[in-house]
């Protein structure tokens, strides 16, 4: 070979290697950086173990909020409503019968890509919303009721090509409706209408989204690996349309403990997590949505009793919503209608603004609810309803609601999500806990669920409400406006559910290492616009909690203290609060800071109280001490730093609930306590013997109850009770009678009326049924029709009873 074919194959090859480089996108993957703390966005998604993201098997939340990051639809939310996603432009005009606002032409953008490199087209959104219909349930759904011909094919009455969607060419799509829906571009903006690869589904099969290297995707991310049971890890996607995404991983932690997530979020090592807010937290940055859901108890109106309206309403009666929004789901509203007052009308009115106040909905009433189970024709011999759950400790609550309003039984039934949905479905209840999040921002997205035409519900009929909602479907404006309103008001008069709250999202997230976070209209994260602020990261292990042996079965934070303080000459809390000293004993570590004279001297004291007691109060509750774990105390010489560092910890804030804290114990190993007060004052020796005695007893009581924890006022009374062993003399138990004894629902959460009542409740327990009793409550979490063979009704008025012969003794 001579020396000018050489070199002419050299530049041929030269040449070929150059056009696979740029073709292929391989300088962007040698110039990719790797995860690390400054350039990855760390997200709580779930506490679940989620193990897949097809966004057409499954509308879940979670499933929902991977698909939103690595996969783009035609239409995507933003703060305000929709806005324009894969497509460019497009059109809407009339159909063959020349039914107006029917048929929807969409131009897709010519730069939009797959994550690997190919380009996005209309047939791939034919082959994905043709796939989404083969699937059950709510997938398929929402394409039959809005989609024309998709009805027929799902149902077996027609083929694919009986669906209208198609793909004029390779970026036109072409999209006919059933008939005219003004909120049809929100609805395209659903995870059940995001894009997906027939070549890569069907060559890779199921599972295809979990492999990085058949996870295809279109979004702003896509997914760079996945750890099953522990995180699901996105990088930014280069061949995205958008080179604005400034985030260049995302590490979803999944299958999670919420007390881990508060500790990794204190160390920095989580920027956003979702949280239940209970109190007021002003110091933490918190992201909210609007209120874009409700809770509700749906009736079974095909079974007796509630076939009747009479004894709906008595049950509506008996539902203190208002109590159930301010002290049990906080940062929620109280519901006087279906849709959540943040839904607008036409005219950009919430509907709120439009609906009738009604008194059942609005005000708790014993007496009314009896009443109108007088006029069903029931005065003792109501029968016995059953209340179908997924969460014990909401359904006790409303359990205990209408046990007490309606002086009635209620079983409670608690199931798993999964058998919820299933039996909500079948119509397999007589009452069910329920609850509907917005899928798009128009009042239909809530109406549609009580509509047998629409939804298929099997617990309620009614003609008018149907053709409410089918009014509505033909007109626009202010007129379809009144036929929505009218249909809630129909539900309302109705009521075959009770609706109980509205609620909203709520995201806590770290203010110092991430900026720019939104949600959408329905609140949705929005990541692809974050910042991370790099300069300020201070931990962000990007390996997670695998290796992490400061946590075990005892609680969330089991930092070895005393090796931090010999090592490092204190340890920190939370909050920030140093410790410097400690004095450990044979059943207990206490921790203190060496700058205050006195707390050397409340230390040894405290110590010497509790191992003083400690056989007793075990010996009292039936626990062995091999079931008891070290328990490790900090304790603090000012209420502001223990406040602040059960804020952190907790998420809660006692002050808003008008609760003065000295103490607190988390779980069964650790509790804080502090010996001078809110006021300023010091506490004397004996009120910290209290104190201290009082979480100690909670220590066990959660040992007791496997990390749980009790009714207030049983975890409260049974603290009080033996930190305070003394007999309770006149004018208490007077007192409490001239005061009013409450309902025992409104002493299952935290309150001052807990540390006022709770002694005297379990004083009557042991006195009326003894020792053994208040443990086997204990042991069954409060359930009192179980152990005590009598109802919370029941057992209030013995209880009054007890209070009064306490008095005439």
């Amino acid at each position: 070979m001579n020396k000018t074919k050489v070199i002419t194959l050299l530049l041929i090859s030269i040449l070929i290697f150059i056009t696979f480089v740029s073709g292929c996108n391989i300088v962007d993957t040698f110039k990719e950086e790797k995860p690390n703390r400054e350039n990855t966005l760390v997200w709580h998604l779930s506490s679940s173990n989620v193990t897949f993201w097809d966004p057409h098997l499954s509308n879940s939340s979670d499933v929902a909020n991977i698909a939103r990051q690595i996969f783009e639809g035609l239409t995507v939310l933003n703060e305000d409503g929709y806005e324009l996603g894969v497509v460019e432009s497009f059109t809407v005009s009339s159909n063959a019968e020349g039914v107006d606002n029917t048929v929807y032409t969409f131009k897709l953008r010519d730069d939009a890509k797959w994550s690997d490199d190919k380009d996005v087209t209309a047939y791939d959104f034919e082959y994905s919303f043709k796939r989404a219909c083969e699937q059950k349930g709510d997938i398929s759904e929402v394409y039959q009721l809005y989609i024309k011909g998709a009805d027929k094919y799902i149902n077996g009455r027609g083929s694919k090509d009986d669906i209208r969607v198609k793909a004029l060419d390779k970026y036109t799509l072409e999209i006919e409706l059933n008939e005219p829906t003004p909120y049809f571009m929100e609805i395209l903006a659903m995870p059940q209408f995001l894009p997906v690869r027939e070549d890569i589904i069907e060559t890779a099969g199921e599972g295809w989204e979990t492999n990085p290297k058949t996870c295809i995707s279109n979004g702003p991310f896509k997914l760079y690996s996945y750890e099953p049971g522990s995180h699901i890890l996105l990088s930014k996607n280069n061949s995205y349309y958008n080179k604005n995404v400034k985030v260049s991983y995302v590490k979803c932690l999944i299958n999670t403990q919420n007390k881990d997530i508060n500790l990794m979020y204190d160390n920095d090592e989580v920027h956003i997590m979702r949280i239940f807010p209970y109190g007021n937290i002003d110091e933490e940055s918190l992201l909210y949505s609007n209120y874009i859901g409700t809770s509700y108890i749906v009736l079974n109106t095909d079974k007796k009793p509630f076939d009747d309206v009479n004894i709906r309403k008595a049950f509506a009666y008996a539902i203190d919503s208002k109590y159930y929004c301010e002290e049990i789901y906080s940062d929620s509203i109280q519901a006087y209608g279906f849709i959540p007052t943040d839904i607008k009308l036409s005219d950009g009115t919430p509907i709120g603004e439009k609906r009738k106040d009604v008194d059942y909905l609005l005000n708790v009433s014993s007496e009314k609810a009896r009443e109108l189970l007088n006029i069903a024709g029931y005065n003792d011999d109501f029968p016995q309803v059953k209340l179908t759950v997924d969460d014990e400790n909401y359904g006790n609550i409303f359990k205990s609601m209408l046990e007490n309003n309606l002086n009635i039984k209620v079983k409670l039934e608690v199931v798993t999500f999964e058998e919820l949905i299933d039996k909500s479905n079948t119509g397999d209840f007589e009452m069910i806990t329920n609850s509907w999040r917005a899928d798009y921002n128009d009042s239909m997205t809530f109406l549609s669920n009580f509509s047998t035409n629409l939804n298929d519900n099997n617990f309620w009929y009614n003609q008018y409400f149907e053709d409410a909602i089918a009014n509505s479907a033909v007109t626009a404006g202010i007129e379809r406006d009144e036929y929505l309103i009218g249909a809630e008001e129909i539900l309302i008069e109705e009521l075959p559910a009770i609706p109980i709250n509205h609620y909203r999202m709520c995201y806590r997230f770290n203010d110092k290492l991430l900026e720019n976070l939104k949600c959408d209209v329905l609140g949705n994260l929005i990541l692809k616009d974050c910042i991370l602020l790099s300069d300020n990261i201070k931990v962000n292990d990007i390996e997670g909690l695998e290796n992490d042996e400061n946590r075990n079965i005892y609680g969330f934070d089991n930092r070895n203290r005393i090796e931090e303080i010999d090592k490092n000459g204190y340890f920190e809390d939370s909050a920030g609060y140093r410790f410097d000293k400690y004095i450990v004993s044979e059943h207990f570590e206490l921790y203190y800071n060496s700058n205050n004279e006195l707390n050397e001297l409340y230390a040894s004291n405290s110590i010497k109280t509790l191992e003083e007691e400690y056989d007793r109060i075990l010996s009292f509750l039936d626990v062995d001490e091999e079931n008891m774990p070290v328990v490790k105390i900090n304790m603090y010489d000012n209420y502001e730093a223990l406040r602040q560092n059960i804020i952190k910890e907790q998420s809660v804030d006692y002050e808003d609930k008008s609760i003065n804290v000295a103490g607190y114990a988390g779980n069964s190993n650790t509790f804080y306590y502090t010996w001078k007060y809110k006021n300023g004052k010091v506490g004397r020796l004996a009120e910290l013997d209290t104190t201290v005695l009082h979480e100690f007893v909670h220590n066990v009581t959660m040992a007791l109850a496997n990390e749980k924890r009790h009714d207030s006022w049983l975890m409260e009374g049974t603290a009080m009770y033996l930190a305070q062993h003394k007999d309770r003399q006149e004018p208490y138990y007077d007192e409490l009678l001239e005061q009013g004894i409450p309902e025992i629902y409104i002493l299952k959460v935290p309150s001052e009326d807990v540390y006022k009542y709770g002694y005297s409740m379990v004083e009557y327990i042991v006195e009326t049924y003894g020792r053994e009793k208040l443990v086997e409550l204990l042991r069954e979490y409060g359930d009192i029709e179980k152990v005590l063979d009598i109802s919370e009704s029941e057992f209030r008025d013995e209880w009054v009873e007890f209070l009064n012969d306490k008095i005439n003794y």
